[in-house]
């Protein structure tokens, strides 16, 4: 039986130990996103025979990963058979989450029980191109231009790497942007648990940032990291609202300082959110990172 227990920044070395052989292009099976959601989502792993398995409480039912090998090419059908006793055991029909396309195929094929498979839309991740973003050029992003070019025109703003005496200031945004929903909007609180734990531990999980200050203070940031020779993940991006065109701006600038020479940009998932699904998909995505669930029958009533 399987015997999870929490992801702790100690942990690193030998979850990256499997995570490094396949260089996941989700913004998910990572390690820096696993510790910074650990306690919001309750984020456990356990190692058995080659596979690495990860657990979470997401939507209060119990969920996991599909099981990922230490090596490409091992079969996973022992694997997913062990992630099927563990749910038997808790009393829950089998649920494997965020399923990317690569091991989509294997692993629902390897499974013992009747299953569903669902497209996971609002767990898609968005993926630009760099140059769009740094460049902003063309019709399409003609809107975009106009923010950025209204911003700059009407603030004295000065943009610097995200360093350690900024960090104060972006968890105050960070507060002041959690006020402004009123509640609207689900696990506020946890997003600003997960960016105080990336601020704190920076170096440690190979993060980089920027900050937008206006009259020395922080009014926007940006928290990413590169996850494969030629890919970025933007972790968080936070910016005062009422400032227009700051969004648009820190988006850009970030691009054009930090990330030239990488291909490509995840900006992650918009979770079902109807404003943030609008903004991703004006950036106007090169491509989408479809994603699955496989479910064991009668989760759906359970």
């Amino acid at each position: 039986m399987l015997e999870f227990k929490p992801i702790e920044l100690s942990d690193k070395g030998k979850i990256d130990i499997f995570l490094n052989e396949w260089l996941f292009e989700s913004s998910e099976i990572h390690f820096s996103n696993l510790f910074l959601w650990q306690k919001s989502w309750d984020i456990r792993y356990d190692i058995k025979n080659g596979f690495l398995f990860i657990a979470l409480d997401r939507e209060a039912r119990e969920m996991m990963f599909a099981p990922i090998s230490i090596k490409k090419g091992m079969d996973i059908a022992a694997a997913m058979r062990e992630a099927e006793r563990y749910f038997a055991g808790i009393g829950q029909p089998l649920s494997i989450c965020c399923v990317t396309d690569e091991l989509l195929e294997q692993a629902a094929g390897c499974c013992s029980a009747d299953i569903e498979i669902a497209i996971d839309r609002n767990n898609f991740d968005y993926i630009y191109l760099t140059e769009d973003l740094s460049k902003l050029q063309g019709k399409k992003y003609h809107s975009k231009r106009n923010q950025v070019k209204s911003f700059m025109e009407n603030h004295r703003y000065e943009y610097s790497t995200l360093e350690k005496e900024h960090a104060n200031g972006c968890l105050e945004l960070c507060e002041k942007w959690v006020r402004s929903k009123n509640g609207s909007m689900l696990h506020l609180e946890e997003e600003c648990e997960a960016v105080c734990r990336a601020l704190t531990n920076m170096d440690t999980l190979g993060f980089t940032g920027c900050v937008i200050l206006i009259d020395e203070l922080v009014e926007a940031f940006s928290i990413g990291e590169q996850i494969r020779p030629d890919m970025a993940v933007i972790h968080f991006e936070k910016a005062n609202a009422e400032i227009k065109g700051l969004y648009a701006a820190v988006n850009m600038l970030f691009a054009q300082n930090r990330w030239r020479g990488v291909k490509y940009i995840n900006r992650e998932e918009d979770m079902g959110i109807g404003g943030l699904r609008r903004s991703k998909l004006s950036y106007h995505p090169v491509k989408m990172i479809q994603k699955y669930s496989i479910t064991g029958a009668g989760a759906n009533g359970s």
